[in-house]
Order: C-alpha cells, then sequence, then structure tokens
C-alpha cells in the first residue's frame, strides 16, 4: 500500500530506521521495500535502475557502472558500496580501477537501497568522493516465499527462436523461529541465455543466512552469504558495423568474452545500549568483522584483432583475493541546557592480500605469449591496508543543526611483483607506499516549519589502486577533492515533498591504474558542478507521482593544454513514473532517461536514451501475480558506450568507432509467488 509518508521515504536521507544516520544531500534518495514492490525487481540491476539520482549500466554479469554526480563508478573508487555494513567496492582489482559488485545480492530480500549523496559523512573513506549505496536485506519473513519468475524477450520475429530465449529464477525464503531474535534463510537460482544470437547462459546461485538475537543485555547477529555465475556476453561491438548492417546489435564479434565469478562472506556483530533516565542520555557500543572470500575471472575483447591479427585481443582478467576488517563505534546522545548533542567515534580497519593478474587469451585459451612479451601480461599480489579513526557530530540548538566530522585515514601499499620476465628491472610493478590524509566535514541544517535549508562542504581525498601508487611511493596517490553544496527540502504538507541542490566538486590531479594496459596514468584535475531536484507528491493514498532530474558539467584541466569535458559524464539524467494501489491490484509506470555524452573524441558522442517500463500485479491471499514490462517501447539504446580504435577482422585496417553494448530490448516478465503476510 503507497502510504502518505512516502515522500519522506523517497527524498529525505535521514528517513530511515537508522536513530543514527549519516550526514547527506538533501537530494539523497532512500527506497524501501514498499516501493520496490512496485518497481522492477527481478535482479539488484533492476532495483537500482529507478534509484533517484543515479543511472545504472549494466555490463552482463560485470559490476554494473553507477553515474552520479558526474562521476562513473567503473572509473575509479568513487563510490562507497556497502550491504549489511560490509563493503564491496575493491580499490585494487585486476580488471578495473574501481570495482564494485553487487549481482551477489538477492533482490527479493532488500528491505532498503539509500544512495548518501556527497561526501558529509566522516564514517565513509576515500571511496566515498561521489557519495556512498547503502544496502539492506531483510532481518526475517512473516512466512515461508516462493517466487518463480519467467521472462522472455521480443527482440526475434520467429517464435522458435523467442522460446530459446526464456530465462527464469526461483526465489525461496524463510524465518525459522529464534527465541527473542530473528533468522532469515533465502536461496535463488537463476537461467539467463539473454536476447543475444549466441545465447548468455548467465546461470548463477545465491544463498543468504542472517540470524539475530538478545544476548547479554545486547544485540547479536551474523550473516554469510555465497554466490556463484558463469556467463558469455557479446561484449562491445562497433558502433558503424552495427549502422551498416554488418553486424546485429544481439551478435557477437568474440562471443568467448564474459566470466566466471565465486563469492563467500562472512560477518558478525555486536551492539548494545544504555540509557540514563535522570540525565536523558543514552550511550551505544557497536563492534562488527567481517571476511570475504572472492574469485573472479573477466574475459573481455573490446579491440577484436586491433594488435593481434592471428588470435585476437581477448584478455582474461583474474582477480582472487580474500579481504577482511572490523567496524567499532560509540555513540552518545547527551544534553546541556537546550542543546541536545549526539557524537560518534569510530574506528575502522581493512585489509585486502589480492592476486591480479592479466593474461592474452583465444577463445578462453592462455597463449603462450602477450603480444610482444611471455604470458602472462601482469601477475601482481597487492596487498592493501587501511585504518581509521573519525568523529562524527550532531548538535540542535533551536531550529538550526550543526554536523561537523573529521577523518584520518592511513593506507600501505605493498605489491610484489612475480612476473620473472619484469620483477628485477626498472619496469617492475612492485613496490611499496604509504600516505595518511586528515578529511574535515561540516554540514548545517535550517529548519523552518515547511523548509529545511541545507550547506555543507567536505575536503577529502581520492583513493587509488595499489599499483599506482607503489610508483611514487605513495606520492601523487591518494590526492586532495573538494565538494560544496547547498538546497533544501521542502515538505508542506504529508501528501507533498520536495528537495533541490546545486553543487560544486574538484578532484586534483591524480594518478590512476590502466589494468588492460599494465601502468598508471596521471589524471588531470576535474571539476564538475551540477543541480539536481526531486519531487514526490500522493494526492491519494492510493496514488503517487515521483521525478527526479539532474543536471551536470565538467570539465579536465591539463596542465599544458585546453579544458575538455569530463569523457562520459552525464551531462542530464532523470526518472520518474506514477503509482497506483488499489485493495489487491497495483500498477506503475516509470519513466527513465539518459542524456548525450560526451566520449575522449570529440567527433564521437555517447547517444542518449529514454525507456520506459510498466509493472502490474495483483494478490489473492497468499498468492502474487506480477507482469512487468521493460522497455515497452522496444527501444534500441545502448547502455556502455565508448571511442576507440578497432579492427573489425584480420583482413581490414584499423579504425576509430564508438564501440557499444546493446541494452535491454522489449522484455516481459511474469512473476508467481507465495508470500504469507
Amino acid at each position: 500500500m503507497i502510504r502518505r509518508a512516502l515522500p519522506l521515504l523517497l527524498l529525505i536521507g535521514t528517513a530511515r530506521a537508522d536513530d543514527d544516520p549519516p550526514v547527506d544531500s538533501p537530494t539523497s534518495a532512500t527506497l524501501e521495500r514498499t516501493d520496490l514492490d512496485h518497481r522492477a525487481h527481478i535482479s539488484e540491476t533492476d532495483l537500482l535502475r529507478d534509484l533517484p539520482g543515479a543511472t545504472v549500466l549494466a555490463q552482463g554479469g560485470r559490476a554494473n557502472d553507477l553515474l552520479m554526480r558526474g562521476f562513473s563508478s567503473s572509473s575509479g573508487p568513487v563510490l562507497h558500496v556497502e550491504v549489511d555494513g560490509v563493503p564491496v567496492d575493491l580499490l585494487t582489482h585486476a580488471y578495473a580501477s574501481g570495482y564494485a559488485d553487487t549481482h551477489f545480492v538477492i533482490a527479493d530480500t532488500v528491505s532498503r537501497i539509500s544512495l548518501y549523496e556527497g561526501a558529509y559523512a566522516a564514517r565513509y573513506g576515500t571511496s566515498a568522493t561521489a557519495g556512498t549505496l547503502d544496502i539492506t536485506t531483510l532481518d526475517h519473513v512473516t512466512g515461508p516465499t516462493m517466487r518463480m519468475t519467467s521472462w522472455l524477450f521480443a527482440d526475434s520475429q520467429a517464435t522458435v527462436d523467442r522460446l530459446r530465449h526464456v530465462g527464469y529464477q526461483l526465489t525461496g525464503m524463510a524465518s525459522p523461529d529464534v527465541k527473542n531474535g530473528s533468522a532469515l534463510l533465502a536461496a535463488e537460482i537463476a537461467n539467463d541465455d539473454g536476447p543475444y544470437v549466441h545465447p548468455e547462459r548467465f546461470r548463477r546461485g545465491h544463498v543468504l543466512g542472517k540470524w539475530k538475537q538478545s544476548v547479554g543485555g545486547g544485540v547479536a547477529s551474523a550473516m554469510v552469504q555465497f554466490y556463484s555465475g558463469r556467463w558469455f556476453d557479446s561484449g562491445f561491438l562497433p558502433r558503424a558495423a552495427i549502422d551498416a548492417g554488418r553486424l546485429s546489435p544481439f551478435s557477437a564479434a568474440d562471443a568467448t568474452q564474459g566470466g566466471i565469478e565465486r563469492r563467500a562472506s562472512a560477518s558478525v556483530a555486536y551492539e548494545t545500549s544504555h540509557a540514563s533516565k535522570k540525565h536523558k542520555n543514552a550511550s551505544t557500543w557497536h563492534l562488527g568483522a567481517y571476511i570475504v572470500d572472492s574469485d573472479l575471472r573477466l574475459y573481455a575483447n573490446p579491440t577484436l584483432f586491433r594488435d593481434d591479427t592471428d588470435n585476437g585481443d581477448q584478455i582474461e582478467s583474474v582477480d582472487q583475493r580474500v579481504y577482511y576488517g572490523v567496524d567499532g563505534w560509540w555513540r552518545h546522545t547527551y544534553h546541556i541546557g537546550p542543546v541536545t548533542s549526539t557524537l560518534r567515534i569510530g574506528v575502522q580497519a581493512r585489509a585486502d592480500h589480492v592476486t591480479a593478474q592479466t593474461w592474452h587469451d583465444e577463445r578462453r585459451l592462455r597463449l603462450e605469449t602477450c603480444n610482444a612479451v611471455m604470458n602472462p601480461c601482469t601477475d601482481t599480489a597487492p596487498q592493501q591496508s587501511m585504518i581509521a579513526a573519525y568523529a562524527e557530530k550532531t548538535s540542535d540548538v533551536g531550529r538550526l543543526r550543526v554536523q561537523p566530522g573529521v577523518r584520518i585515514e592511513e593506507n600501505v601499499w605493498n605489491v610484489d611483483d612475480r612476473d620473472a620476465d619484469t620483477m628485477l628491472g626498472h619496469t617492475t610493478l612492485g613496490g611499496t607506499g604509504a600516505r595518511t590524509r586528515i578529511t574535515p566535514r561540516l554540514a548545517l541544517t535550517y529548519r523552518f516549519d515547511a523548509v529545511d535549508l541545507f550547506a555543507g562542504a567536505n575536503l577529502g581525498a581520492l583513493g587509488t589502486d595499489a599499483r599506482a601508487a607503489v610508483e611514487h611511493s605513495g606520492y601523487g596517490t591518494y590526492d586532495r577533492t573538494r565538494a560544496a553544496e547547498t538546497g533544501a527540502r521542502f515538505h508542506p504538507s504529508d501528501q507533498l515533498a520536495a528537495a533541490l541542490s546545486l553543487w560544486w566538486s574538484r578532484v586534483d590531479a591524480h594518478l590512476a591504474w590502466i589494468p588492460s594496459e599494465g601502468r598508471g596514468e596521471t589524471v588531470p584535475r576535474t571539476s564538475r558542478r551540477g543541480a539536481e531536484a526531486r519531487v514526490v507528491f500522493t494526492p491519494q493514498p492510493w496514488l503517487a507521482f515521483d521525478a527526479s532530474l539532474v543536471i551536470a558539467r565538467g570539465h579536465e584541466d591539463p596542465e599544458d593544454g585546453p579544458s575538455t569535458p569530463v569523457p562520459l559524464m552525464a551531462r542530464t539524467s532523470g526518472n520518474g513514473g506514477v503509482s497506483v494501489s488499489r485493495g489487491p491490484w497495483f500498477g506503475a509506470l516509470r519513466v527513465r532517461a539518459l542524456g548525450v555524452r560526451q566520449t575522449t573524441d570529440p567527433t564521437r558522442s555517447a547517444t542518449g536514451w529514454t525507456l520506459v517500463d510498466v509493472v502490474a500485479g495483483t494478490r489473492w491471499r497468499d498468492i502474487e501475480l506480477t507482469l512487468t514490462v521493460q522497455n515497452l517501447l522496444d527501444t534500441r539504446w545502448y547502455e556502455a558506450q565508448f571511442a576507440s580504435d578497432v579492427r573489425t577482422s584480420r583482413t581490414v585496417d584499423v579504425t576509430d568507432d564508438l564501440l557499444v553494448s546493446v541494452g535491454q530490448p522489449l522484455t516481459v516478465s511474469l512473476t508467481l509467488g507465495y508470500a504469507p503476510h
């Protein structure tokens, strides 16, 4: 049921179950389960597509690329991602400079998704330059739940071909009885061949277990997760070949691209609170720990035969790692006269032990050489450790809320070059480095009856890849970021809520790692600015409208040349929709759009798109039936797009082109479920 309080859940980042939310922008958004149920939610990617303020570009089984505030999450460590308090973002990765994969999340288990824009909370580290994505899963379900989903792509004219591409997904959840606590067991299996000429064969399985119980005056909790997946994808295709009809958008020039992934994680936490009735003070202690073991192999060949006309350019990226960490904090609420304050002091530590390799392959078979050198192309064992301490304070003085924060973080990098051909020479990728940064933040909010005015600023630091860091013993990395913002939240009534933000950010020149080439690269100073707006209107309890619009501009400022636009920055994006809920029936129509983006080639632009999705469903007793139609108008669109040189076959010359991956065509999904309530 759509409640009149829905606008606050959508638009105001502090409107969540947590009584100590992070400092965030006025346009930060939180989507609760009641709202997620009225949107496409077959996979975790679907949950993110309609998130206000962000645009998600799917990349098959690879980590999604999330665009927000002029940043791209796949271009570096700019977005901090957490799932139930466990960090997901990987700063040193074999495939990308920044990598945060959430495919292991079971969509039906998600209870809340929060996108905290900006880096105003000291509890988040150097990977939160653009913001933080926080995903929280359910603690329990009312009764045993089972859902079966099947989908069909309308990309082929032949009925037999359509039936070959039918996908399915089976999800089950149950909550065993726990005295003075709760538990959740969930599992999911799925098979998706995609709309492609060569079936994607995306086979995946998920398992989630959670437990929470009162112990010794506090609450203890534990969680385990397992995920495995394997897929083939079409990769990137030359746009000119598609436009000329030489390639179908759903074909593959190298059908062996894709990947294999395995991930296992475990976490535990204990939290206890104490309150003083006499002084109206309260304290909470929290201590958590986690460990993650992952193994990922990705096969990519965007340039086809550009460098190797005999075997092709396929690169296998191998990332095997174990990382673990602790997160502890103490929160104290106290009163001094008319001032109410909350102080939070925390410590965090994390260590990553990684094996990162790149190999030259042909159809997933490793070759003897990697172009001019012996295979592997690169073979390193990076180790990265982080220790941080932070303090956040919130003080309410009448209508004014003051929220200062400070964080001190030290990173230590150690990279072993395991390639016998380079480990002892001046071209070695090995080395050590260390760097410490202090990052202050401040936010002010003045609250009127129907308007909250906000101003925030922070002096941060940008995380980096360990292999780039050790090139200069840590110097030239961990460089400064600066950001400022002003905005307002409007809440004139229970039926209407809106928010507006004007923001600016700058990232100093810094080193980035190019994994496919095995080298570091200096990225010039970049500046970004923009405006965001959100609005939700619920004129009736059964009817709701929402809309989000982002306008951003940015430029790079190299030392030896003129300013140029930030490549592939989302200059204009937005989403919105209307939802209806009457009795056991509900329906929603949603629109999402992304404007034209500039590539690294001034003569080529990444095309924009506008997509329409429809979701409708009903419930009879404990039986659910949901129909989802994605890309209702069957719009031809492209997700990832970038300019590059490419050789499409062994017998043609190298040309510059726009390489693209086709977006999802018209897709019809039907979900039948049993879910007691």
